[in-house]
């Protein structure tokens, strides 16, 4: 096995269920060290199983990235501070590329976990949705794309929904996220402002003044925005709720249930953990299936061998929508099924399938 990531805290843990099932460490290549240098790869043996995880949270790799991702009147490279918010889009363009030059030296019988191009596509949050939509798997309304506050404004008013979610096409984990209730006239965002630079929060700000409003829109239109209907959400004991569904060779897996007061469930921002067995009973059985199903669905669309997909039941009748799909969505420390971590499971997952295809190709 090959496994691309960026050392810390989700390798540390994939390395920790290598051992917990005594297996053999897989090699490591840094996305550094292959953002430098993708002919790496050619020195690899045939019949590798690789596992490209998550680039994200590295000031290293997103430099190159944004270095990568870079047009003529693109933004270059320069140091940040913590939570800074510099180019999104540029880094996702980097990433692109940086999946394309991976390709040009990919070996012909390697193996690989999710799929190159859906990794891609997974940060693309419109392409997604379209994609998702004409599968017949239910997700909320969405808008085109605006050019401009003022056209998003227009647009949300002629579709006549109280309320929406405003996102960064490129975002994942609540980055550069705005739900703008207009009946109410307020924001309630992860994006802050400081000065003339702009900050992701790991705690929700709310805004209520036109000028800060219309600024925040403004950053994450200008990046290229996902306007999706707001689905008011079911509750539990007075809180949204919603699931984070871990499909893992086309089986749900893993179900977190995630319950919070605010609009975003998300664990960072103040969401909380719920016991799965109530939550379950608070939705009807036919509905809760249903939402299984989905999820196995979003991941065989994507080719994706463990797909982590937000799913959220809406108020009064249950129905479930899919809201994100997540192509790193399976880190959860802690988390454990018949004894076995969420990754130790996806590796002994991962060594069925190959079994059953090396049988499949010997007959």
């Amino acid at each position: 096995m090959l496994v691309v990531a960026n050392p810390g805290k989700r390798l540390d843990a994939f390395l920790a269920a290598c051992s917990e099932l005594r297996r053999r460490a897989p090699r490591v290549i840094h996305h550094a060290a292959l953002l430098e240098s993708p002919a790496l790869l050619d020195a690899l043996p045939d019949e590798l199983d690789v596992r490209i995880d998550s680039f994200g949270r590295d000031e290293a790799v997103e430099r190159t990235l944004l270095e990568l991702g870079r047009a003529p009147d693109g933004i270059e490279p320069r140091a940040r501070a913590r939570g800074e918010m510099v180019a999104p889009a540029q880094i996702q363009r980097g990433w692109l590329r940086q999946l394309q030059r991976i390709d040009a030296h990919w070996k012909g019988r390697w193996t690989t976990w999710n799929a190159r191009w859906a990794l891609g596509e997974l940060f693309d949050k419109p392409r997604v949705s379209t994609r998702l939509r004409h599968a017949d798997i239910r997700v909320p309304d969405a808008l085109d794309p605006p050019e401009s506050v003022e056209a998003l404004r227009a647009s949300v008013r002629d579709a006549g929904w109280p309320s929406v979610f405003v996102k960064l096409a490129c975002g994942s984990s609540a980055v550069g996220i705005a739900r703008w209730d207009l009946e109410r006239g307020d924001v309630v965002t992860t994006v802050e402002r400081e000065g003339d630079r702009w900050y992701n929060t790991r705690r929700l700000v709310h805004l209520r003044e036109r000028a800060a409003i219309d600024g925040v829109l403004e950053l994450i239109v200008r990046q290229g925005a996902h306007v999706e209907r707001a689905i008011e959400l079911a509750r539990l004991d007075g809180k949204r709720f919603d699931l984070r569904v871990l499909v893992i060779a086309g089986e749900p897996a893993f179900v977190v249930a995630r319950t919070s007061a605010h609009p975003m469930t998300n664990l960072h921002l103040g969401g909380r953990r719920a016991a799965l067995e109530r939550v379950r009973a608070s939705v009807p059985a036919a509905q809760w299936e249903e939402a299984m199903s989905l999820a196995v669905r979003c991941a065989g669309l994507y080719e994706c061998f463990h797909l982590g997909v937000d799913i959220g039941f809406e108020a009064g009748t249950f129905t479930p929508y899919v809201f994100e799909a997540n192509a790193f969505g399976d880190f959860f420390p802690g988390l454990t099924r018949d004894g076995l971590s969420v990754m130790a499971w996806e590796l002994r997952a991962r060594a069925s399938v190959i079994r059953h295809c090396a049988a499949h190709d010997a007959e």
